[in-house]
């Protein structure tokens, strides 16, 4: 087997869980090429990407339609083409899948397929072209479902790989911790507004919204591991995620995982597909039922019993080596 990734830009720094799936592919022995459309936009990088063995290939200036041939002519050999998000990566896929009989496949994850930007018609003709696709929720899986009911859909959560995460008991330092980009889609504003007085805000991320952020601490992008020893800290990890006013919304936000491994209490929204791994949850955009649930769970956390159910659900269902295995079994 050898396959070919094809992805809009790598690294890029907020998308940790393709830099798991990769690193999870090499671990197994298997042969790989990357191609990357763009140069990542990053000028900080996660602290593990200098794992990476597999060659990464940057295509030149160009159309989608000229990046396609460019790729076209370098991936001789290869038994199968994958992307993630469903928009020019997975166009680029298909038009190098057409251009040499290797079959596709792509990963649908939120933006690339709820923005208002995105052509349904397109979207479902990639789905009928596509061997299969993947996506990382039940949520998400009903609405392609609905663009082509003759489609190959198959749910796999966003993957973890769980050495890096160890599960860390109760008790925690009573602060409350938000992680992610800085965008309307993570609710943050909501967050800042709703925290109750008594309980330190930490957040980590950047991005476009951090001027509304207003009496939180903080922190800008860190490395993932760094991060992950702040959520390990925390009494309480919150992700007031929405569907923002263009669409965007989240998939799974690979943070809840990190959340759940750590065994540390999550309070999340009703919102896309986090109900399919959460129980704590309020509606998104009301910051008094939230600032409420904070101070119910600070009060009364969950038990360490639960905590740990929560891990292992995580092992069962978002371990990335398995995940991987999973996926070239489809193959």
């Amino acid at each position: 087997m050898k396959l070919v990734y094809i992805l809009k830009w790598f690294p890029k720094a907020s998308e940790t869980f393709v830099l798991d799936e990769i690193l999870a592919h090499q671990k197994a022995g298997v042969s790989m090429t990357i191609f990357s459309l763009l140069h990542s936009p990053d000028s900080v990088h996660q602290d593990y990407l200098q794992e990476v063995r597999y060659p990464i290939q940057y295509t030149p200036e160009g159309s989608l339609e000229e990046k396609a041939e460019w790729i076209a002519l370098r991936c001789g050999g290869a038994t199968h083409i994958h992307s993630h998000f469903a928009a020019s990566a997975t166009t680029v896929a298909d038009l190098v899948s057409q251009k040499t009989d290797i079959p596709f496949t792509f990963t649908a994850y939120a933006r690339d397929i709820f923005h208002q930007t995105v052509l349904a018609q397109d979207l479902a003709d990639k789905l009928g072209r596509a061997r299969f696709c993947l996506t990382v929720s039940q949520y998400n899986y009903k609405y392609l479902l609905s663009l082509n009911a003759q489609a190959s859909i198959r749910v796999l959560h966003t993957g973890l790989a769980l050495e890096r995460f160890p599960f860390r008991p109760l008790p925690r330092e009573r602060f409350v911790l938000g992680v992610g980009r800085l965008v309307p889609k993570k609710g943050f504003a909501s967050l800042v507004q709703a925290c109750p007085a008594q309980y330190p805000l930490h957040i980590i991320g950047d991005g476009p919204e951090r001027h509304k952020l207003q009496g939180a601490n903080l922190h800008g992008f860190l490395p993932r591991i760094t991060a992950y020893a702040w959520i390990c800290r925390t009494a309480l990890l919150v992700l007031p995620c929405c569907i923002a006013p263009d669409g965007d919304r989240d998939g799974i936000p690979t943070v809840l995982s990190e959340g759940m491994a750590a065994g540390t209490p999550v309070l999340a929204t009703r919102v896309v597909g986090i109900p399919e791994f959460c129980n704590n949850l309020v509606e998104p955009n009301d910051p008094a039922q939230l600032s409420h649930a904070i101070e119910q769970m600070m009060q009364c956390p969950p038990t360490q019993e639960s905590l740990w159910l929560g891990r292992r659900w995580i092992e069962t269902h978002c371990d990335v080596d398995k995940q991987m295995i999973a996926f070239r079994s489809l193959l």
